[in-house]
Parts: structure tokens; sequence; C-alpha cells
């Protein structure tokens, strides 16, 4: 469910969105070989095309949208920028909290 389109569309009051950065776990644990996914996810169609690698999705914006790399690389960084000062200013101390999970690693995918 898209939070941010209920709300606009009055499906929602108030939504809750969240978001993890796995791929850096993925690449350190070499959970991203396709070899050790499950067969599951390659027979499933929405599950199999989340499986690109984060080099081709810029490739992909600029193709299908027409939003060239260095736009692309520029709007990260002031990003990425405005991420960080907000950080270091304590501006988003109650929105950011930390969470402990659990890798098991000889799960499948």
């Amino acid at each position: 469910m898209n939070v941010a389109y209920s709300i606009a569309s009055y499906q929602l009051d108030i939504g809750f969105g969240g978001g993890v950065e796995s791929v850096p776990i993925q690449y350190i644990n070499n959970l991203a070989d396709g070899e050790k996914v499950s067969e599951e996810v390659f027979n499933n169609s929405k599950a199999a095309n989340w499986i690109i690698p984060i080099e081709i999705t810029p490739e992909n914006v600029a193709e299908q949208f027409k939003i060239d790399r260095k736009s692309q690389d520029s709007l990260a960084n002031d990003s990425r920028r405005k991420a960080a000062a907000a950080q270091k200013n304590g501006w988003s101390k109650d929105e950011i909290v930390p969470v402990q999970t659990k890798i098991k690693i000889n799960q499948a995918i």
C-alpha cells in the first residue's frame, strides 16, 4: 500500500511508512547470489521483478522516465546531504529509530 497516496485520496487519515537498506548486508553475506535464492521467488513474477542489481536501477529510470544519470546522481547527492544535516542537527531524531533484527544466514530468501 502506498501510504502517501492513501492519505491523499482520503483512504487513510494517518499512516506509517518504513524501509530498510539491505543491499550491503546482502552483499556482505553473499545472499544476492542467484543460486542461493529460493526457486519460489523466480516462479512469482512480482517477486522475480525485485531481483534487479542496484546498479541497474538508474539505467532503467533513465530509459523509462527520461531522467539522465547526472540528474539522478545530483538528486541522490542532495538527498544524502540533507539527510546527514537533519541527523546532525537532531531534526530527525524522533523519526529514525534503531531496530534490532536477526539474520538467518541458512534460510532461503
